[in-house]
């Protein structure tokens, strides 16, 4: 009897387990594929005959299209860069902070990295390659929280 109950008891725990199972199993649904916009847009080209050439066919065949009027080709001069305010008087600043002999070792060290590193930062600012915000904070990382007030 002692075998037959061991053996109806793993009976019973194989088919719960099995009903647990079934019953629990989720069922995903297919993934849908999201359109992407593709990276650039197709160009497109504005004419200006467009609409005489709808008032050449409503007009009918018998009077010949005009040509289109070209555009006056005026010289345009290429779009200038907005001067961006430059940060010499960071730079200045870090190179006084490095020479300074009240200040600790470790800030002058600091200080005279972020001087080397101003140089070649403000040259990409003036030149407007580099916005000012971001020479800034490197400059203001490079010091650790000790950057003058010039520097922000």
């Amino acid at each position: 009897m002692l075998t037959s109950a061991r053996a109806c008891t793993a009976l019973l725990t194989f088919a719960l387990g099995a009903l647990l199972f079934t019953g629990c199993k989720k069922e995903e649904e297919a993934p849908q594929a999201v359109p992407l916009p593709s990276a650039a847009p197709a160009p497109v080209k504005a004419t200006e005959d467009t609409p005489q050439a709808a008032q050449g066919s409503a007009a009918g065949s018998a009077a010949p299209a005009e040509a289109a009027p070209t555009p006056s080709a005026a010289p345009t001069e290429p779009p200038k860069a907005v001067a961006a305010p430059s940060i010499d008087g960071c730079c200045s600043a870090l190179q006084a902070l490095a020479k300074d002999t009240k200040a600790t070792s470790t800030v002058r060290s600091k200080a005279a990295t972020a001087a080397s590193m101003c140089a070649g930062t403000a040259k990409l600012v003036k030149e407007g390659k580099a916005p000012r915000s971001t020479a800034l904070t490197q400059i203001r990382a490079t010091m650790a929280g000790s950057a003058p007030a010039a520097c922000n």
